[in-house]
């Protein structure tokens, strides 16, 4: 369970275009999937959604996906999204980039089964004042390995530097770009840990 935070642009229309250039071919769609299943948690366990905000894509007879089990109901991305308002705005928006990015990568391939309802949490939040073009939220969360570094509010810039790393040590098994052009911060970052595996050899 991740929310994968890969672009240090704070311009919300070129952040989540590449947010979603960023996600490796594996993520595009599993990320979907997450972040669907964040939203419908963040409305059932009674945080500020459920409290305060009354969308009708949100209710439980509306939404495709049962909630997360309560197990993950501390994990730092599920605190984070039921945290605020703007939190769900931010999640709704990249998941629905990254849906987009699915149909750039493999444009024969049907429409993820969650967009459609995702777009309906899209106009609920535009009922409410909500628009594409909002500003991003200032913090974060990482749900790394490292204990150390988990959180539910760490600064934009360093939760980007923090899951960059990350790509680059834990999901280079996975991490392909088959259909676009490799990131560059990717490469770099797997060149350089190459020549120091060098050096100490």
């Amino acid at each position: 369970m991740n929310i994968f935070l890969l672009s240090y642009e704070r311009n919300a229309h070129k952040h989540f275009r590449e947010q979603a250039a960023f996600h490796c071919d594996k993520h595009v769609i599993k990320m979907i999937a997450e972040s669907t299943q964040l939203l419908v948690t963040s409305m059932a366990t009674g945080t500020i959604l459920s409290q305060h905000y009354q969308l009708p894509s949100m209710m439980p007879s509306q939404t495709p996906c049962k909630p997360l089990a309560s197990g993950h109901a501390g994990h730092p991305c599920t605190r984070w999204t039921g945290a605020s308002i703007n939190h769900v705005h931010y999640l709704v928006r990249l998941a629905l980039a990254l849906c987009e990015e699915k149909k750039r990568r493999w444009p024969i391939k049907a429409d993820h089964d969650y967009e459609q309802w995702l777009q309906s949490v899209r106009l609920d939040l535009a009922e409410l004042g909500f628009a594409d073009h909002d500003p991003l939220p200032i913090d974060f969360a990482v749900a790394v390995k490292n204990e150390q570094l988990r959180s539910t509010a760490t600064p934009h810039h360093q939760a980007v530097a923090i899951y960059r790393s990350y790509y680059v040590s834990d999901k280079a098994g996975i991490a392909t770009w088959r259909k676009v052009m490799t990131p560059i911060w990717y490469q770099m970052a797997v060149e350089d840990a190459l020549a120091t595996m060098e050096q100490a050899a």
